[in-house]
């Protein structure tokens, strides 16, 4: 109200949500950065004699598009195919991408992927867009701005309510489960592009969403948490994968301590997941083993919403695939990765998150960093023996 914070909506909004803390501190921090944004563009603009951003802005959009039309070019031209299998929901699904080079453009075809689901897995063609170029520009161009003008020398297109492009009302809630595979899709067609440029597929991110009831200080309370957990990254060409890290959205997780502050849940185990990352001359990034219970004598209800349980993530250029992940009680009882379940009183609920694939042959992996994986615990030696012949230890 002329320029001041209405209080009267900032409460309603308090009064209204579940974090009424929270979400009063998040819209003072956006009109703050919205504030500060303004005064420092003004001062920019007096500095410099300039009246508006419209030159600047063309020339950002004229250099961009030169950048990236250059980076395209360095591409062989040529039609490239990949096929990858995710675990979906009910079913299998597959992603069929073919990547036309061509003129200093890009063009994506997922003719051939899988048909719309009844489930909330399904992602739309915008969001898959938003991956799918996000998975080139990580090998041909990470420099180079991300706006109109970079985006648009890329196409991309899919079958009218193919699990990429569904059309309303089709459920998309979990749209990230399939989205987030598209930077592997078509690095798979980049790395016979561009052998030795790629990175090997990725675990994945996993959410637990974990709901229960307590009774607090005289009350009885329903409560929720949608969680963060990271999974391994596939191995580089030039490096091993990172542990317990996301690709592609390069999250880590929520800590323990934020965790038990909020809701009461005990988080009894959170440790890398040996032998999880797939061997390789670079080995996949591990995975993590986690293990919740409530902390009262209550069961949980569990929405799971994982992948790479049935089709873990495959090595490049000769690497291995990476573990798959596994979701289960304490007591033993193997769980689905997708869909409501229940954590009994009194047991526990473990997720052992799958490993990111190796890249390279194995063989060619120096024994000293043979030796040191199984020395940190990473690799059993065991599995060493196995995977790399070459190590006698």
């Amino acid at each position: 109200r002329a320029g001041v914070v209405n209080r009267d909506l900032i409460r309603l909004m308090r009064a209204n949500s579940r974090e009424p803390l929270q979400t009063e501190g998040d819209i003072l921090a956006i009109l703050a950065a919205g504030e500060e944004g303004a005064r420092r563009l003004s001062e920019m603009l007096e500095e410099f004699g300039l009246e508006n951003m419209a030159d600047v802005g063309s020339y950002i959009l004229e250099t961009t598009r030169d950048a990236m039309e250059k980076a395209i070019r360095d591409v062989p031209e040529g039609v490239y195919n990949h096929r990858m299998s995710t675990d979906g929901y009910d079913a299998p699904v597959d992603i069929v991408v073919e990547m036309r080079v061509k003129d200093g453009r890009i063009a994506l075809d997922f003719a051939g992927t899988s048909s719309i689901s009844p489930f909330g897995i399904n992602c739309p063609l915008t969001y898959a867009s938003a991956y799918a170029f996000y998975g080139i520009k990580c090998v041909i161009a990470p420099e180079i701005p991300s706006n109109h003008a970079s985006l648009s020398l890329f196409g991309i297109s899919a079958p009218e309510n193919s699990i990429l492009n569904p059309l309303r009302p089709a459920p998309v809630s979990a749209r990230h489960i399939i989205g987030h595979f598209l930077p592997d899709a078509v690095m798979g067609c980049l790395e016979k592009a561009m052998p030795g440029r790629t990175l090997a597929e990725s675990g994945m991110m996993w959410n637990p969403y974990l709901r229960g009831e307590t009774n607090f200080d005289g009350e009885h309370w329903h409560w929720e948490i949608f969680s963060l957990m990271a999974a391994g990254m596939g191995a580089r060409s030039s490096s091993d994968g990172l542990g317990a890290t996301a690709f592609p959205s390069a999250l880590k997780g929520m800590p323990v301590e934020a965790i038990e502050t909020i809701v009461p849940i005990v988080v009894w185990r959170k440790e890398f997941r040996a032998d999880s990352g797939g061997a390789g001359k670079y080995r996949g990034g591990l995975g993590q083993s986690v293990e919740f219970s409530a902390i009262s004598d209550t069961h949980l209800n569990l929405i799971a919403q994982f992948d790479r349980v049935d089709h873990p993530a495959q090595g490049r250029a000769g690497g291995c695939a990476g573990a798959a992940g596994l979701v289960k009680l304490a007591s033993g009882k193997r769980l689905n990765g997708k869909g409501r379940q229940i954590i009994p009183s009194g047991d526990r609920l473990v997720i052992d998150l799958p490993g990111g694939g190796g890249y390279g042959d194995p063989l060619e992996r120096p024994t000293s960093e043979i030796a040191d994986d199984v020395k940190q615990g990473f690799v059993s030696t065991t599995e060493a023996r196995r995977d790399y012949p070459q190590f006698k230890g």
